[in-house]
């Protein structure tokens, strides 16, 4: 059985690009306001109707890179500290947008982004538990 294979191994494929995206937590609303486009060009990336252009795949590895830190500040910060009685280390996530800008004023990623990075954290460290902060209504 014959594969074909991108003319240029180095150009990210509409698949790669989409699972880079989805693994990001990233939506095509929220890939394209990342990556400076719109979203008729995320969808066409992900189509294959245009080809990915390497400043696209250059930004998209440069937020890959970046969550990557992210989660392993908050491994590294998690395993210093004790777990709980039951054995758990507590993580908060963010159910909406909204609810990160208020804990993250300056976040520039959306909350689905961060509970995508808190899942990879959960699977790095025995024990996590990951929940939403309980809001105080005024």
């Amino acid at each position: 059985m014959t594969i074909s294979t991108p003319m240029d191994s180095a150009a990210m494929t509409a698949a790669e690009f989409r699972c880079a995206t989805e693994a990001l937590g990233l939506d095509q609303r929220a890939a394209a306001e990342a990556l400076g486009v719109t979203e008729r060009t995320v969808r066409r990336w992900i189509a294959g109707t245009q080809a990915v252009p390497a400043g696209a795949v250059a930004d998209l590895r440069r937020i890959e890179y970046r969550t990557a830190r992210f989660v392993a500040e908050v491994v590294s910060a998690l395993r210093s500290d004790e777990p709980d009685e039951d054995g758990a280390r507590w993580v908060l996530t963010y159910g909406s947008d909204a609810t990160y800008r208020r804990h993250h004023p300056d976040g520039d990623m959306p909350a689905a982004w961060h509970r995508a990075a808190m899942w990879r954290v959960a699977q790095e460290v025995p024990g996590v538990r990951l929940h939403y902060p309980v809001e105080v209504e005024s």
